[in-house]
């Protein structure tokens, strides 16, 4: 039988922040999204410790194209945050 990893505990309260945009067009910029980011933290009492971003990335790009979220992943992980948030929900992905 396989061993069960144990979880590691994580702080609700440490967040890390995903900025995407994939073209400069965008109205929701990248400064838009820290901006966005930062007020969600402020509001819920939260530290942002970390914003990593993937610029003039599709949405519907594989993840190993996408260098900011897998940072972002290893950042959740490696700081023991709680939350990976992203100004709204098509930043992290396209629906297919």
């Amino acid at each position: 039988m396989a061993a069960r990893r144990r979880r590691r505990d994580t702080d609700p309260k440490k967040v890390v922040g995903y900025v995407r945009v994939s073209t400069d067009e965008q109205a929701l910029g990248p400064e838009a999204q820290k901006t966005a980011l930062e007020a969600w933290c402020k509001a819920h009492e939260a530290v942002l410790i970390s914003v990593c971003e993937d610029i003039g990335i599709s949405g519907a790009a594989p993840l190993e194209k996408r260098p900011g979220l897998n940072q972002a992943l290893d950042t959740l992980t490696l700081e023991g945050a709680g939350v990976l948030l992203v100004a709204k929900r098509d930043r992290l992905a396209r629906d297919g």
